[in-house]
């Protein structure tokens, strides 16, 4: 991935000059880049103070009219950089915005809300035709998911149904859908599995000792409650993950990448997902946070069943970072069908 080189050679570049030569050269790739690349390159130079390397390379494409102008990093860029606009300046800007692609996407800055006051309608329209994009596009999804089920089309409705759950977390409707499809997936799985046999004294002894761990659990929280972290990381040692869990939403259900681990051992794909953003935004200035999370959200990928995309970012981590041992292991595994 784009994201893994750019922080990798952040991290082991040691002259800013040589730092901003190999930037300068990836500006004018992104010409005919990627938009994902494209973003994360100017999301990257803006959160990293490297305004001035936007606005030169924007200056260049205006001589250029048929180049897409990155209009909202620009003018973050300008106000970084507390560069003033004259009156000219920003006349001739207003009418380059007049087209409605161009001003939609300038819009998703608020950087020049003052200079041009037409930019806050602009982006208001530019939110409604977008709201009204996405609300079609769901009800295209959902309808082929619908159709996908009637046709008892099971693997593609799982594909389209993951489709979903990546676009809308949070969605009541597709949470409801899902809960539909896990419950006939479960059923099914019952009646094709055969029947284990097991002594009911294997079941109650087993019972037994997981009721008890966790009873221990409980206590030393209430008496050491700064021994959380440490217990946590004990049960998931011993491989009992659904302890270390319980003990996980006993402490607040802190997000921590102990957590997510916590989560991941559980088979809680979805939920390690939606920690990552907020793990990786904590610990934004430690280039080793960006490796971490890719690590994480490759397993996380794998469980939830995004095989391929889950192979693709464990590569491109042991690409930039080859000395990652436990991913160059995991990875071995996948690909021999683990």
């Amino acid at each position: 991935m784009f994201e893994i080189e750019l922080y990798s050679v952040w991290k082991n570049t040691e002259k800013e000059e040589d730092l901003k030569s190999w930037l300068a050269t990836k500006l004018l790739e992104s010409i005919s880049a990627p938009t994902s690349e494209t973003d994360a390159l100017f999301a990257f130079l803006i959160k990293h103070k490297f305004s001035l390397l936007i606005i030169e390379h924007v200056i260049s494409l205006l001589k250029n009219s048929s180049k897409k102008i990155p209009w909202p990093y620009f003018f973050e860029a300008l106000k970084i950089s507390k560069m003033e606009m004259n009156a000219d300046s920003i006349n001739h800007l207003k009418n380059t915005l007049l087209d409605v692609n161009n001003r939609g996407y300038a819009s998703l800055s608020s950087a020049m809300d003052i200079s041009i006051n037409e930019m806050t309608a602009w982006r208001k329209q530019h939110r409604l035709q977008t709201l009204r994009l996405l609300e079609n596009e769901k009800a295209e999804q959902f309808d082929e998911l619908r159709v996908l089920r009637a046709q008892q089309l099971f693997e593609r409705e799982r594909e389209q149904l993951k489709l979903l759950q990546k676009k809308y977390p949070d969605d009541p409707e597709v949470k409801k859908e899902t809960r539909k499809y896990q419950e006939r997936y479960a059923e099914e799985i019952i009646l094709k599995r055969p029947t284990r046999k097991l002594t009911q004294r294997r079941v109650t002894v087993e019972s037994e000792v997981m009721q008890n761990w966790s009873v221990w659990a409980n206590l030393w929280l209430k008496e050491t409650p700064a021994l959380a972290p440490d217990i946590i990381a004990g049960f998931l040692a011993m491989d009992f993950p659904s302890i270390a869990l319980e003990v996980w939403q006993n402490t607040g259900r802190p997000v921590t990448w102990l957590g997510a681990q916590v989560l991941l051992e559980n088979g809680r794909f979805i939920d390690v997902l939606e920690m990552i953003p907020h793990l990786e935004s904590k610990g934004s200035s430690d280039p080793e946070t960006f490796f971490a999370s890719s690590y994480l959200r490759a397993q996380a990928l794998w469980g939830a069943g995004q095989k391929d995309k889950a192979i693709e970012i464990m590569e491109a981590l042991l690409n930039s970072s080859p000395e990652y041992r436990s991913a160059r292991e995991i990875l071995q595994t996948w690909r021999t069908g683990g």
